[in-house]
């Protein structure tokens, strides 16, 4: 599932091992538009090697260089690279980033030396060595001059990105939620004349995305489909979604039916990913901004850690106890993530920045392109330069208050305007599984915890007495989490 190539030189000759070429990303052969797709890749021609990263570096690519013997190793996965490596060791930094803020920052994995591949860039290696080098893109120097202008520019280019993406015919689906990014794509898909075959949703039937999103469908006249809980079992999903996500995602378990479900029926289909949410984030507020005005990097990362949180802090304590994962501690996190903010604070608007570019880029992005990788027909038309350099421009006191996506929305489609974005007393994202189910699920992970999770048998018990606290269900994710990455560096059994 993981294509890997090995890089070496034998005798001053270059040789080539393994998967040879490699694309991935979406590809659409029916947009005119250059430069809109997500797409990336490499190839070997006999005597070097190129890979090539999309612009904003969505697309997961991880490769470790020996300095000493000058050998590369690329995959599109961090563990396939880690795994190929004798006497590798995880990263304790990048394991500390990942159970604080919930997604990785950077260009660090959980594994020493193994990087994910930087953004926009053209990574080549020959008998001469190895090098990384900015690709070259076209310049925007456009930004808007006033929060109308902003407004106006982002709906501008908003279509356009639609435009650009539109299927040639209705062979493909929407997922739809109650959310602003699938409203406005359906409905602007509808104002072209290019409806969906389907909408699709996920969720149990009482959950507000999936009433808004049948009211919604019924008002547009199409069909629609809800998807409901995972056949897998809790093991087999948790084993899913982390190798899929290299281990570097604690989110996204939820909507394995979701994508199971699309990737089933062999039709391309529509994902909200990119700038729909750069401008409305929860750590975009004016107490987030004054943390950066007055310089507060530290407590800007703090706060940070208490949004995202993975877990609390009390539980974490204990987790890194026991954790077969080296895990660093607070101090040493906290540095690194405020370098990582303060190369954004030149930005318009340094919070969005900061999130497009590493919570979008290490943890949304593996939704579709980690997840779904095996598909090629995954329309991204937030993810389009124009769209986003523009979002990113925006600066920070016009971004709220409200949003500019929000003010879009209304203006673009208001004989939907009665419809609101979120409904009271929503129930749980998918439908509760019965109660044997349920006792099945609880057993497993005991027997998970009891062997291959033995060293938080009695943290995970706690948690088990403890069902009532939302932080006791945040640990048990963890830990399932760090076993199984863990279980990438043991050693395979030899059979027999």
């Amino acid at each position: 599932m993981y294509p890997l190539v090995k890089l070496r030189t034998v005798d001053g000759v270059a040789t080539a091992t393994g998967d040879l070429a490699h694309h991935s990303g979406s590809h659409l052969p029916e947009s005119g538009a250059v430069g809109t797709e997500t797409t990336g890749g490499w190839s070997w021609d006999g005597a070097t090697f190129e890979l090539r990263t999309d612009r904003y570096g969505y697309l997961p690519f991880y490769h470790h260089h020996d300095p000493s013997t000058g050998a590369l190793t690329i995959s599109d996965a961090p563990q396939r690279v880690a795994a190929s490596i004798p006497g590798m060791e995880f990263d304790p930094l990048g394991a500390g980033v990942l159970c604080r803020a919930g997604f990785m920052v950077g260009d660090r994995t959980l594994y020493r030396g193994v990087h994910r591949v930087p953004a926009g860039s053209v990574l080549r290696w020959s008998r001469e060595g190895l090098s990384i080098e900015d690709a070259p893109g076209s310049v925007h120097p456009d930004s808007p001059g006033s929060p109308e202008d902003a407004l106006d520019g982002w709906i501008d280019r908003f279509r356009v990105a639609i435009d650009r993406t539109r299927p040639a015919d209705d062979g493909f689906l929407m997922p739809l939620s109650g959310g602003r990014d699938s409203r406005m794509m359906l409905l602007e898909l509808l104002s072209l004349g290019t409806p969906p075959r389907e909408v699709v949703t996920i969720g149990s039937r009482g959950n507000a995305d999936v009433r808004l999103a049948r009211t919604i469908a019924r008002r547009s006249g199409l069909p629609m489909r809800e998807v409901g809980p995972s056949r897998s079992t809790w093991l087999e999903a948790e084993r899913i979604r982390h190798s899929r996500c290299g281990y570097e995602a604690v989110e996204h378990a939820w909507l394995l039916p979701l994508w199971s479900e699309l990737l089933r029926g062999g039709h391309g289909w529509y994902d909200g990913l990119g700038c729909g949410s750069v401008l409305r984030n929860p750590l975009n507020t004016r107490r987030m901004h004054d943390l950066l005005g007055t310089g507060a990097l530290d407590q800007w990362c703090r706060e940070l850690f208490a949004l995202t949180s993975v877990v609390p802090s009390g539980w974490l304590e204990r987790i890194s106890r026991d954790s077969p994962v080296p895990i660093a501690g607070e101090p040493e996190v906290v540095e690194f993530v405020s370098k990582e903010l303060a190369s954004h604070l030149d930005r318009p608007n340094p919070i969005t920045s900061f999130t497009f570019h590493n919570w979008g880029r290490r943890s949304i992005a593996l939704n579709p392109f980690g997840l779904c990788r095996a598909s090629r027909g995954i329309r991204v038309p937030y993810m389009d330069p124009d769209l986003v350099d523009w979002s990113l421009s925006i600066p920070a006191g016009w971004s709220t208050t409200p949003d500019l996506q929000t003010r879009a929305c209304h203006r673009l489609f208001p004989e939907y305007d009665d419809l609101p974005f979120e409904l009271p007393r929503a129930t749980n994202r998918n439908r509760r599984p019965g109660p044997v189910v349920r006792l099945r699920g609880s057993l497993q992970r005991r027997r998970f915890f009891d062997r291959e999770g033995a060293c938080f048998r009695s943290l995970h018990r706690q948690a088990a007495d403890n069902r009532g606290d939302p932080g006791a269900f945040k640990a048990v994710n963890l830990m399932t989490h760090l076993v199984l990455a863990d279980s990438t560096l043991r050693p395979v059994p030899e059979p027999g």
